[in-house]
């Protein structure tokens, strides 16, 4: 399976970038840690980029292996968002230093925003080959997610989307021709 970038007609031309492992594995390598453990973390949650550098200490259930943010921090102010973690997930969140008000932060110690991580992704984009966004690992996690089998609704509910944004946005699985062609063997 390789990388792969269309342009998507009901995103009016927005890029969609399929990361692979092994550019995930080149992100990482070429990230110090602030950035690379927040890109580790959207990787093993597949949560929205500012979910991510929204979290505070506070917001780690450490039990229920979750973050939870509460309902004016999140996108559309529904309700609290909660956020389940991967052991991975948790060890990152784990590893990260104390005392500051929010998780993940840059080396400064301050949030991460829009403007700061695209300025570290557009560097990291000579040893990729290629820009990724933070929000392409979302769209990776769903894809993967879909392509393993778990029911969509339960994507839905692990990313706090829509069926409906998944169907229409994020899942890329049909830009994966081998994927599509065994998915079409295997139902007849």
């Amino acid at each position: 399976m390789g990388s792969w970038q269309t342009k998507c007609s009901f995103c009016a031309g927005r890029r969609r970038n399929y990361i692979t492992e092994t550019t995930y594995k080149l992100l990482l390598k070429h990230s110090d840690d602030f950035l690379g453990s927040l890109i580790e973390f959207c990787w093993e949650t597949g949560c929205r980029p500012q979910e991510a550098w929204r979290l505070r200490p506070d917001h780690i259930q450490f039990q229920l292996q979750r973050c939870v943010i509460p309902k004016g921090l999140t996108k559309r102010n529904r309700g609290d968002r909660h956020i389940y973690c991967t052991d991975r997930a948790m060890q990152v969140l784990n590893e990260r230093p104390a005392g500051f008000e929010y998780v993940f932060t840059n080396s400064r110690g301050t949030q991460w925003n829009k403007d700061n991580i695209g300025k570290r992704m557009d560097n990291l984009k000579k040893h990729v080959g290629r820009r990724y966004a933070l929000y392409d690992i979302r769209h990776t996690w769903i894809t993967n997610r879909v392509k393993k089998g778990i029911p969509i609704h339960m994507v839905a509910k692990l990313t706090c989307t829509s069926i409906a944004m998944i169907e229409r946005f994020y899942d890329e699985s049909d830009q994966d021709a081998k994927f599509m062609l065994e998915a079409l063997i295997d139902s007849a």
